[in-house]
């Protein structure tokens, strides 16, 4: 399938000073191991929690508690390394070993949250002069932002769910306004958060300031949307060259829970996502179109993970986009494409040559 070609110099990014830390170092173990060797040589730069960037030269032997999500870690590593963007072949000093490192033919992020997909991780590439996978700085920026990501697609005539959004040290809206506008229950959730981190579905009135106030502790604009009494769908998409691939089509079963941080990782057994989901053919040629229809109008790049909404009356509502979706096993997005007989690490070695095209 593949045209012979010589070794390549992949560079692995993880962690990352984001509340997703901890799911990024989760699911780059199952990347790294799966990794084909033969065609593609490992470096492993991760970001601790301060911010800093490490270089672990044994892509082995980098975490603690590899097998709890909840308890994970780097291996504390001192600071050995030096940056030096432009366009000069030497761009990484390893100043514990006291070399350089070879050219990096692409870089893989695994981080994910605001730090990874905001646009920010993605122009520091840039500046390196480095290719990477994953969508460019515009793309980026715009599809973190679940606001603005939801007036773009409105003006496509793709239908949105009904939202306000609320700016922290701004005037929060009476709960009894909210009961009438959204109804009850009613969702609310970080504007520029991913893994489900922050969303909560609303009951009652303490439960919503309680949940405000936790939101606004980790971003600076909350959305507050109409729960919309149906299915959640999920897709992926990858472009290779001017085509389109389309994953199989998951449901996340909203009737038995939630779908929010913690039944999305700290309790992932319980985690039913029914594939394939249960779709008339029309809805699925429909979530197709809007699949790429959204992922072009975002200028997107390599790959996403959209999720939709359906009410009772399977009336297909855009929910949100995600640029660097989770690469683990255990990931959506990995389930979706293994479902058309993708085998993982066929997935990660497709997405590398993927990143690796002009």
């Amino acid at each position: 399938m593949y045209t012979k070609f010589s070794k390549k110099n992949i560079l692995f990014l993880v962690g990352g000073t984001s509340k997703e830390h901890r799911v990024s170092l989760y699911s780059s173990q199952d990347v790294l191991k799966n990794v084909d060797k033969k065609n593609f040589n490992i470096f492993l730069f991760a970001i601790n929690k301060k911010g800093e960037w490490i270089q672990y030269e044994n892509y082995k032997k980098y975490l603690k508690n590899e097998k709890h999500i909840n308890k994970i870690s780097l291996i504390r590593k001192k600071k050995n390394l030096a940056i030096f963007p432009g366009k000069q072949k030497k761009k990484f000093f390893n100043f514990s070993k006291k070399i350089w490192l070879p050219k990096i033919d692409l870089a893989f992020p695994i981080i994910y949250g605001s730090e990874g997909e905001n646009g920010n991780l993605q122009g520091f590439l840039e500046s390196l002069y480095i290719k990477y996978l994953g969508s460019r700085v515009y793309s980026s920026s715009i599809c973190i932002n679940k606001r603005v990501t939801k007036g773009i697609i409105k003006r496509e005539n793709i239908s949105i769910v009904p939202f306000i959004f609320i700016k922290k040290d701004s005037i929060i809206p009476k709960f009894d306004f909210l009961k009438k506008v959204f109804g009850i229950p009613f969702v609310i959730k970080p504007v520029d958060q991913g893994s489900s981190i922050g969303v909560e579905k609303i009951f009652k009135e303490k439960k919503f300031f309680k949940s405000l106030s936790k939101i606004f502790s980790i971003s600076k604009e909350v959305l507050i949307e109409k729960y919309i009494f149906g299915k959640e769908i999920e897709v992926g998409i990858i472009k290779i060259g001017n085509k389109f691939c389309i994953s199989s089509y998951g449901e996340i079963d909203t009737k038995k829970f939630f779908y929010n941080f913690y039944k999305k990782y700290i309790k992932s057994s319980t985690n039913n996502l029914i594939i394939p989901a249960c779709l008339e053919e029309k809805t699925k040629k429909l979530i197709k179109k809007y699949s790429i229809k959204i992922f072009t109008k975002l200028k997107c790049s390599h790959m996403a993970r959209i999720s939709f909404l359906l009410d009772k009356k399977n009336k297909v509502f855009f929910n949100e986009i995600n640029t660097v979706p989770g690469m683990g096993k255990k990931s959506i997005f990995y389930r979706l494409w293994k479902e058309k007989q993708i085998s993982y690490n066929s997935l990660i070695k497709k997405l590398i040559f993927l990143g690796l095209q002009k």
